[in-house]
């Protein structure tokens, strides 16, 4: 039974609980610099400043790098370096339909078939989301969109699938700098779900039909999909 729960975990933490390392600390101050958009997005970021930023070695900044490319969050071009890229209607789009995809994939799969223990870990979840939801401050809007990035996760952990954990995560992550970045310009995140709150939706999911829980998911999916295309026209 998987009971790895990523409830109160935010992505800052998420790799690594207790980093030992100076790559894996410095992995997390990156992250969380990258995620609240303290650093410039489509610049070509240099190595050493980054070092010197986290008082830490070229050597481990550049293992730390390789990880945020493997996560999604950075781009590396041949010859110029490595930058976070700028998000365009386009991709959010071509992002959205892999995220349908694989996420009404998770709901056929775990419709019905959830554990108590795993039923009980989201059914929190989303109650703290649509409470976060009614709230209108930035700093609600911030743990809204850290909070849905691990409920989305933590579905698909349920399917006992690390590769498509892992994969969703890297379509994911570039969503949560999206949303971040609306908070950072203090345009406050409501709930994505239109009708259908984060707890009804679990609850279609627990108890079926399939198809209903299947096209409740997709309806989530199209309107984080209009959630994001509003927040970069902004």
């Amino acid at each position: 039974m998987l009971v790895n729960i990523r409830m109160a975990h935010t992505l800052v933490t998420m790799k690594t609980e207790h980093p030992t390392t100076s790559e894996q600390k410095v992995l997390n101050k990156l992250r969380k610099k990258i995620l609240e958009r303290e650093l410039p997005v489509g610049e070509f970021l240099s190595q050493r400043k980054l070092a010197e930023e986290t008082k830490t070695s070229v050597i481990s900044v550049r293992g730390a790098l390789r990880q945020l490319e493997n996560d999604g969050l950075i781009e590396n071009i041949p010859r110029w370096g490595v930058r976070i890229p700028k998000e365009t209607p386009e991709i959010i789009k071509d992002r959205y339909r892999i995220r349908e995809l694989f996420e009404t994939h998770v709901v056929e799969c775990l419709c019905r078939k959830l554990s108590p223990v795993q039923q009980d870990a989201l059914l929190k979840q989303a109650a703290e989301l649509d409470k976060l939801a009614e709230q209108t401050s930035a700093e609600s809007a911030f743990k809204f969109a850290r909070l849905h990035h691990d409920f989305h996760l933590y579905l698909a952990d349920c399917c006992e699938s690390p590769l498509l954990t892992k994969f969703l995560e890297r379509v994911i992550n570039a969503s949560l700098m999206v949303l971040n970045a609306k908070r950072m310009r203090e345009k406050p995140i409501t709930s994505d779900l239109i009708g259908t709150t984060h707890t009804e939706l679990v609850e279609i999911i627990i108890t079926g039909p399939t198809k209903k829980a299947v096209e409740s998911m997709r309806t989530h999916i199209h309107n984080g999909l209009k959630s994001e295309l509003e927040a970069t026209s902004e």
